[in-house]
């Protein structure tokens, strides 16, 4: 009964019953949370090709950021931008997804 109230109730808010503001989200989460996972790729595949030092590490981060990459293009493809208060949705998870990065990186 519940279920239906709120099917309802997500209807009349978003005027129409095939728009799912919940796909949204999860595309919105994803192309955040992909642009920094190829940003830092980026970072540490940077850092080995000016080193030189292990390629075979740094074709698997090429391998890894690829992927990322075209995890994150279908989230745009698929309307991220679109998902509500995606600039601040966006934000708060960018900010989340480099502090677990550096922390990661001390322990």
């Amino acid at each position: 009964m519940l279920g239906g109230k709120l099917a309802v109730l997500q209807a009349l808010m978003f005027d129409c019953l095939a728009f799912d503001p919940f796909s949204l989200f999860d595309d919105g989460c994803s192309s955040a949370v992909e642009t920094e996972i190829d940003r830092h790729y980026s970072e540490q595949l940077g850092q080995l090709e000016a080193s030189g030092a292990a390629p075979e590490l740094a074709e698997m981060i090429a391998t890894f950021r690829k992927e990322e990459r075209e995890h994150r293009d279908a989230a745009f493809a698929n309307g991220s931008e679109q998902a509500p208060a995606y600039p601040l949705l966006a934000g708060a998870i960018r900010l989340g997804c480099r502090l677990a990065i550096k922390l990661s990186e001390r322990i």
